[in-house]
């Protein structure tokens, strides 16, 4: 039976069917939108050359990053897996290819984004362009109704607020359990937790279809 994968990260929301990507992915065995920022103003030399090519081939024209949190494709498409799920882990386990000792800030570097744009642009995979994919915040489409992939990531307001239940009662993974501090990356500020010292109260989103 052929399987569909659809990763998606926590920035993004869904604003509408996803059967347009499903489609997509059915049609052409992969799904890869775009992002509005250049390859080489974001990616490291260094990465360039662990991955047998360089800045200058990407210095002509235009090429946009591949967005890194939304991405979909068959399983059994073996060009794929070949041209990207394979190179693709293999830089990730090379430091000097992922995360280079020069890649300081995202702002310079985007790591995963940044090595997945490469390869998606070195083999000539399509790339969806229409923004209602891939829009941002302050996109002219934030709040068009056929809008279906939207990246909020750390922007505020988050729209879905309204959404979000409190419950008094969850059962917690063993990691708040630890003896151990744990490090939370909270989207102004890093926080430090101790996990016997400090109570955790339960969110979760209630998705209701118009």
């Amino acid at each position: 039976m052929t399987k569909i994968i659809l990763y998606l990260d926590a920035g993004t929301e869904l604003r509408s069917s996803l059967d347009p990507i499903i489609e997509t992915i059915r049609t052409h065995g992969y799904f890869l939108t775009q992002q509005k920022t250049l390859i080489i103003d974001h990616t490291d030399e260094q990465t360039f050359t662990a991955l047998n090519t360089s800045k200058n081939e990407f210095s002509t024209g235009v090429y946009y990053q591949t967005a890194g949190g939304i991405l979909g494709f068959i399983t059994n498409h073996s060009g794929f897996h070949k041209d990207i799920l394979t190179p693709f882990v293999a830089c990730s386990l090379n430091v000097d290819c992922i995360a280079p000792i020069t890649s300081r800030s995202s702002t310079t570097h985007r790591f995963d984004q940044s090595v997945l744009s490469i390869l998606v642009h070195k083999v000539g995979y399509k790339v969806e362009s229409a923004e209602r994919f891939h829009g941002d915040f302050g996109s002219a489409l934030e709040l068009d109704t056929n809008m279906v992939i939207f990246s909020r990531r750390w922007h505020c307001p988050k729209v879905y607020a309204s959404e979000v239940v409190f419950r008094h009662t969850c059962t917690y993974s063993p990691i708040f359990r630890s003896r151990h501090r744990i490090k939370i990356i909270h989207e102004h500020i890093e926080i430090m937790l101790y996990p016997r010292l400090v109570s955790f109260d339960h969110y979760y989103l209630r998705i209701t279809r118009q």
